[in-house]
């Protein structure tokens, strides 16, 4: 190192790939990956990675491990916005046998170039073995090749002078995050039926919530109302898990009458005479309301219906065609009644 140099400028530096001086095939690989690890672990520079590195010198058609121009190096450090370029070499890697021990070695040097000068700012060349005379006393195993690696890496690194003025890092502003329009929610009020409305046999349900655009709202529950209510028999409301919905029919109540109107009864039609003994029946002729006797004048009623006897105390029942309430009638002595003729009509005599 100079002593009329510093690294104070220095921050970030690009390693390029090795020169391969040995017979080993992947030697300057295998520095150079440990090179880029040991800087970074020990805090020294920042590196550039290794495939933008290789990229950067395959667009500017320069072979790995080849020497580099002044002017190749300032447009390197251009593209790569560094400062620094470290080079170097392997001159030696391999084994060496020391008696009935096989050890590695491997020797390596290490520049550090400026970009724009060519100046060279640091230099460091080292030599490192896997074995040590502790090691042949007590039989310890010797390291093998990345070991040797890397402690010949650390050590050259470790003769890099720390830096007394450390460009500080640019203060990196925090970037406000651009609002993000929010999206209009449109509320929609869901109508509710008065089926759904009722709450169930067993529970009551859920208010129903509103329903936002975009979403599908949730079904309403369907509750089948109490057959009290209904006035006219009308399908019941289907139930979740039925195939087909049931069908509940009620009576219907009958409607009330006035007292004006007449009961219902069919006037054309004669009305059957109640048995009065065992015999048969005799025809009865279409009913006609029966006239009022006298005591004196005994009148012969058409041909009507005979009424039930009457009981002493009774209410006589009400006349089905005008819905009058007949007047109470006085017990009437009845003859014994006599087979009927086989005439249509029959005469009553009081």
């Amino acid at each position: 190192m100079r002593e009329d140099v510093t690294l104070d400028f220095v921050n970030r530096i690009s390693v390029l790939p090795l020169e391969n001086n040995t017979d080993q095939k992947y030697a300057a690989e295998l520095a150079r990956d440990v090179i880029n690890t040991q800087i970074l672990a020990m805090n020294i520079f920042d590196v550039v990675d290794k495939g933008i590195v290789d990229s950067v010198l395959h667009e500017e058609a320069i072979d790995p491990g080849s020497p580099v121009s002044q002017l190749m190096l300032s447009r390197l450090g251009q593209r790569l916005n560094v400062q620094s370029i470290m080079l170097g070499s392997v001159d030696m890697a391999g084994d060496r046998r020391i008696g009935s021990v096989i050890v590695p070695e491997m020797s390596v040097t290490l520049r550090l170039i400026e970009i724009k000068s060519g100046i060279v700012l640091w230099q460091a060349s080292g030599h490192y073995a896997g074995d040590s005379i502790v090691g042949r006393l007590f039989g310890v195993t010797p390291d093998d090749t990345y070991k040797v690696t890397v402690k010949l890496v650390k050590k050259l690194l470790s003769t890099i002078p720390e830096r007394e003025n450390v460009p500080a890092a640019l203060p990196v502003e925090p970037v406000a995050a651009e609002p993000v329009a929010a999206k209009p929610v449109v509320v929609k009020p869901v109508s509710i039926t008065p089926e759904a409305a009722k709450p169930a046999a067993a529970e009551e349900s859920a208010p129903g919530a509103p329903a936002v655009e975009g979403e599908a709202a949730a079904p309403a529950a369907e509750v089948i109302e109490p057959a009290a209510e209904e006035v006219e028999p009308e399908e019941a409301a289907p139930v979740a898990g039925e195939e087909e919905p049931a069908t509940v029919t009620e009576p219907v109540p009958a409607e009330p009458w006035g007292e004006a109107e007449p009961a219902a009864a069919e006037e054309a039609e004669p009305a059957e005479a109640a048995p009065v003994a065992e015999e048969e029946p005799p025809a009865v002729a279409e009913p006609v309301p029966a006239e009022p006797w006298e005591e004196t004048e005994p009148a012969v009623a058409e041909p009507a219906a005979v009424a039930p006897e009457a009981v002493e105390g009774e209410p006589q029942a009400a006349d089905p065609v005008t819905g009058d309430e007949a007047a109470p009638a006085e017990p009437v002595p009845v003859e014994p009644v006599v087979e009927p003729e086989t005439d249509a009509t029959m005469t009553v005599e009081p």
